[in-house]
């Protein structure tokens, strides 16, 4: 079941899915966004009914031109830091299409030393969904 992560806010630029069977948080970006969208895509998963700590995440930025801003990379790494432990994913792939959004994503993954927390950047989506579910 899908929800909407920014109901009544304006435009919805992340949607939420999660998926029990796969044990899996699917975020998919609408358009470029911005840390205050991604707050609201959390925020929408911890609110929902099938949300459980421990489900893989997998966040398909593929239609966001350019990723995020990038002064918005202090933000996401104290947003990262403060929802962490309530996630508790074991794996977030991270998918994005074009060299300026990988190269950001990947600033973003060195400076948080997201690697060493299970956290991988890709530009294939099913090489990213097979590695977040372990295959």
């Amino acid at each position: 079941m899908r929800s909407a992560a920014a109901e009544g806010q304006g435009a919805v630029r992340i949607t939420v899915d999660i998926d029990g069977s796969r044990g899996l948080r699917r975020y998919r970006a609408t358009a470029a966004f911005g840390a205050a969208d991604v707050e609201r895509a959390v925020a929408a998963t911890l609110e929902h009914p099938r949300f459980r700590p421990g489900y893989a995440a997998l966040w398909d930025l593929r239609a966001a031109p350019g990723g995020f801003p990038p002064e918005d990379l202090a933000r996401l790494l104290t947003l990262d830091r403060r929802y962490r432990e309530r996630m508790a994913a074991p794996r977030t792939a991270i998918v994005v299409e074009g060299d300026l959004a990988f190269g950001l994503m990947r600033r973003f993954e060195m400076m948080g030393d997201l690697e060493e927390k299970g956290v991988a950047v890709f530009r294939d989506l099913e090489a990213a969904l097979a590695w977040v579910e372990g295959d």
